[in-house]
């Protein structure tokens, strides 16, 4: 399916206490949202499932905003993805959002009307 976001999606690792957030023009991006709604699909089927995340096609990205939030930076990015995966993983997506930080509003996303 096809999907906007209606929030800015985020992702990021941290090592040694330095944040690094991804962006949709890097492979890791993609790598990282399957991770995390796999982890997602995990903690609510107790199983992972196949997952694929990708740019649709035709897709603009826009930095939404940079978010100060206790002195730290969250970059987030507007855009459209498409998921394959089952059903039952693109509904988990479609009600916990994609990416990190989705209890603060990130990552919200719904299906892209054809």
């Amino acid at each position: 399916v096809t999907v906007k976001t209606l929030s800015p999606v985020t992702i990021h690792t941290t090592k040694d206490k330095k944040t690094i957030y991804y962006n949709p023009f890097q492979e890791k991006f993609y790598e990282l949202l399957e991770e995390n709604l796999k982890k997602k699909c995990k903690a609510v089927f107790k199983q992972a499932g196949k997952v694929k995340i990708k740019p649709a096609d035709g897709a603009f990205f826009k930095k939404a905003v940079v978010f100060y939030k206790k002195g730290f930076v969250i970059e987030a990015w507007k855009g459209k993805f498409v998921i394959e995966a089952s059903p039952d993983v693109i509904e988990v997506a479609l009600k916990t959002g994609l990416g990190d930080r989705n209890s603060q509003g990130f990552g919200m996303i719904a299906l892209q009307e054809e």
